[in-house]
């Protein structure tokens, strides 16, 4: 007999996540059982005609709709919905609120955030964790036990491109509260100091440490790889990785578990212990590395895949993998309930679904010598494979070299996984080695990342078919297994196929996509064509608004930047460079000719930061129109007015005989209001921004031809081009928009279109 190793408690585990599914996104659709129990069927039926096996199969499935579909959904709305309904619906009042804080979130010049685990709010006991946003930097430390009193809301789910909502809510925070005075908040006596917080100070001590031996550069990769710290990586570092396909390396996740305790356990062979001692000291440092990293959804799953396998081979029992995957995932689940919304547990799943059909590979064949390379490389691509459609989901992103990168880069990552609690151990014995080791992979990474062409955008047609196409060959090696000839044939012929339609749309004209926001961080303009994308002046160097325009960037096909463009030299705009750079692979910058002294200072040093990065510097003259081979750009740049700090700003963009022209908000008081004249009469689009200050008078459109779509970023603006006597204007007549996000398309044919 099996423990943990019948198939159908792999089925009823599935249905169980299956269920906690609809308690997360439906909890108050009770309909939504029914479908999920049609959908079971199905699969079930499929299963059924595959194997044989239909009277057996439909027992199984009527047991699982009667008993586990209404219990995993009742579990995931009594504990999961129910507490976080209950809690946004009181939200949007001022509260007073006490806890203990467990971690800081982030920390800036502006603001401070942190975990908080509330005990109380207003007087009222509640177990809940909550999103705590400072106005300004505050200095709580993890363990403190303070009372406050902020404002609080639901968490939000778009952050510049950000799903807010999701990913805290994954983390077990269901609510925020705001607090415009943080230095007002009482601390509080501690009764005692949740051992999550004990862990997490050991984690940072570990963590400078590491960063103390090896320094900065090697002991941040150290600290995310052995501890993680990802939060503590430069961006460029986890650019450069995600690039290769390597990002699932700097997350903690199964893989690093399972490297540790494999190396664990030939320690413990050497050993005079019994199998059962030895299995008993794995258990006992998995759940110490599971405390001490946080207990990320993926390492949890892996502990208890490995739990359950020991306790089966401690009774001496067999057990099924894929069986004890499931379980380890319904226990999560129902558990957890949000842990369905981490991006992470979803790739670990899949991940280790596809690693454990490859486990009983037969390469009888292959010489001896030869094996274990073929099941390692077989392994990696079903993992690739089998997290394609993930990948295309999450991120849109698929990276060429994700195959050959992992194979190279994988064994030489783990031996610096292996490395970190070794150099801890031995102090600055072995820190030099490692150190080397550590800055040749993060060269050589850095280097290979640099190149054109590596990454693809699945919004390219022929990625987005090839996607599909894996999908539709996985079903069909599940259900229909072909034959060896007949698999060859098919994988051939999809790849070719999929290779043709990429390269015939990229040689076929495009249309420009153009999205404009505003936001108090700053205006962001995005032009991509097909791909190829220009951000003009992005934000005010903060964070949030680089991460918008790289995210508009994304959304439309940007697999890199291919030119920021900057009218002036405002320091906001250079952060944000700076910024993006790190972030993303930037291929060019324009810069306008210096008008002063310090603009010609601050010239040379992007200039110097641009060489080091391989940016191309292109300088060009106020008014000169700068083309590209898909659209051409005009700027127009003018001095400030005395109660601005923003310069007058006017922008002309030509795509092929259509215009699109940005206004600043103050250009019709200046010398530029002629310029601004002739492009109002041939643009078809005009967008009127904030780039300058808005002027107490009026400045109505001068009566000429307009745009067919008129664009206003607030109503401020809007009502300083009203004319006087506005039923005369000519302007009136024209389809007006107030937005503050608006995407255009701009297409060859000769007319817009708006492109929702």
């Amino acid at each position: 007999m099996k423990l943990i190793g019948k198939r159908p408690l792999c089925m009823l585990c599935l249905l169980a996540v299956m269920a906690a599914m609809l308690g997360v996104w439906s909890p108050l659709a009770m309909g939504w059982i029914l479908v999920g129990a049609a959908l079971a069927g199905i699969v079930f039926v499929l299963l059924a005609v595959r194997t044989g096996k239909l009277a057996f199969y439909s027992g199984c499935m009527a047991v699982c709709l009667l008993v586990v579909l209404p219990l995993g959904y009742w579990c995931s709305a009594r504990y999961y919905a129910a507490t976080v309904h209950r809690l946004e619906a009181d939200a949007g009042g001022i509260h007073t609120v006490e806890g203990t804080v467990l971690e800081r979130v982030w920390s800036g010049g502006y603001q401070s955030g942190f975990i908080l685990r509330a005990d109380s709010l207003d007087g009222e006991p509640i177990k809940a964790d909550l999103l705590l946003d400072c106005a300004y930097p505050a200095d709580f430390q993890p363990g403190w036990r303070i009372r406050l009193t902020g404002e609080t809301a639901r968490l939000e789910e778009d952050i510049n491109g950000f799903d807010q909502r999701s990913y805290y809510l994954s983390r077990g925070v269901v609510l925020q509260i705001a607090s415009d005075d943080a230095s007002a908040a009482e601390h509080l006596p501690n009764a005692y100091i949740p051992l999550s917080v004990l862990a997490s100070r050991w984690n940072e001590d570990l963590s400078a440490r590491l960063r103390l031996l090896l320094g900065e550069k090697t002991g941040k990769l150290l600290s995310a790889l052995f501890l993680g710290q990802r939060s503590a990586l430069d961006d460029s570092v986890i650019r450069d990785f995600k690039r290769l396909g390597l990002s699932h390396l700097l997350a903690l996740s199964g893989l690093h578990l399972t490297i540790l305790t494999g190396g664990l356990e030939g320690l413990l062979r050497e050993l005079p212990l019994g199998r059962r001692m030895r299995r008993i000291l794995q258990l006992l440092f998995v759940g110490a590395y599971v405390l001490l990293t946080g207990a990320p959804i993926s390492v949890v799953r892996a502990a208890l895949m490995l739990a359950l396998s020991s306790l089966a081979a401690m009774l001496w029992e067999e057990s099924d993998p894929i069986t004890v995957l499931f379980s380890a995932a319904a226990a999560i689940v129902l558990v957890n309930p949000p842990a369905l919304l981490d991006f992470g547990f979803w790739m670990s799943v899949f991940a280790t679904l596809a690693m454990l059909n490859c486990r009983n590979l037969k390469l009888s064949a292959c010489p001896a010598y030869l094996r274990k390379p073929a099941r390692t490389l077989i392994a990696t691509m079903a993992v690739n494979l089998m997290t394609l459609p993930l990948v295309w989901l999450s991120s849109g992103l698929f990276s060429l070299l994700s195959l050959p990168a992992n194979l190279i880069f994988v064994p030489i990552v783990s031996l610096l996984l292996f490395a970190a609690p070794i150099v801890l151990l031995s102090g600055r014995i072995l820190a030099l080695p490692v150190d080397w080791l550590a800055r040749a992979v993060l060269d050589v990474i850095h280097h290979i990342a640099q190149l054109r062409g590596i990454v693809i955008s699945l919004h390219n047609p022929g990625a987005a078919l090839l996607v599909f196409w894996v999908l539709l060959f996985l079903l069909g090696m599940i259900f229909f297994p072909p034959k060896r000839r007949s698999i060859t044939w098919l994988a051939c012929t999809g790849m070719v196929l999929c290779l043709g339609i990429s390269l015939l749309w990229q040689q076929l004209p495009g249309n420009l996509s153009v999205v404009y926001s505003r936001q108090p961080s700053g205006e962001t303009l995005v032009l991509s064509e097909k791909g190829r994308t220009t951000l003009c002046d992005m934000g005010d160097g903060s964070y949030s608004p680089m991460r918008a325009g790289a995210a508009y960037a994304a959304d439309l096909g940007a697999t890199e930047i291919e030119t920021v463009f900057l009218t002036h030299y405002h320091t906001k705009h250079i952060s944000g460079v700076l910024r993006l750079c790190d972030s993303m692979i930037v291929r060019n910058l324009f810069l306008p000719t210096p008008a002063n002294s310090r603009d010609a200072e601050i010239k040379r040093d992007l200039e110097e930061i641009a060489e080091g990065a391989g940016v191309r510097v292109v300088v060009y003259a106020d008014g000169e129109t700068v083309s590209t081979p898909a659209y051409a750009l005009t700027p127009h740049t003018r001095s400030y007015l005395d109660r601005s700090a923003q310069p007058l700003l006017l922008l002309n963009l030509e795509h092929g005989e259509e215009r699109l022209t940005y206004f600043g908000a103050s250009v019709w008081e200046s010398d530029l209001a002629g310029i601004a004249a002739d492009y109002a009469a041939s643009a078809r689009y005009l967008i009127f921004g904030e780039h300058g200050p808005v002027p107490k008078q009026v400045h109505p459109l001068p009566n000429v031809p307009l745009a067919e779509q008129l664009i206003f970023a607030t109503e401020e603006i809007l009502r300083m081009h009203m004319a006087p006597n506005a039923e005369d204007a000519a302007w009136t007549q024209t389809p007006v928009i107030l937005a503050e996000r608006i995407r255009l398309c701009m297409k060859r044919e000769n007319f817009f279109a708006f492109c929702k």
